[in-house]
């Protein structure tokens, strides 16, 4: 059975996780892990409350940088120096870690994130 942290030491985690991230950001990818949009994190990559790391963006609206109509099937967080620490994202229009206005993405089509959220396990 996997541990079971109370929402103290979670807080702190996600803290911790937060600074690493700091002025680093996120990737909305394809199948192939192409990167189809990138969008900055703030420097203080955002606040954690208990269990919830509420991430904030420098922008929440971007342009695709590639795709022809192609699925957004998640995405990751990478640090200021560009290095993937953080993979395995869900993103979509739905129930996901990273809530989008379209799910699909086209070259230069405006790509809006709605809400992103890390809730500790």
């Amino acid at each position: 059975m996997p541990p079971v942290y109370d929402n103290t030491v979670k807080e702190a985690r996600l803290n911790a996780t937060r600074q690493v991230f700091s002025g680093g950001a996120l990737e909305l990818i394809d199948n192939d892990g192409k990167t189809l949009a990138s969008l900055p994190l703030s420097l203080s990559g955002g606040t954690v409350s208990g269990d919830t790391w509420d991430v904030t963006l420098r922008q929440y609206t971007t342009q695709a940088l590639f795709g022809n109509n192609t699925k957004v099937v998640g995405a990751r967080v990478v640090t200021r120096e560009g290095k993937a620490r953080l993979t395995g994202l869900t993103a979509g229009t739905g129930q996901a870690d990273v809530v989008l206005t379209h799910s699909t993405l086209t070259k230069g089509q405006d790509v809006r994130v709605n809400t992103f959220k890390i809730v500790h396990a």
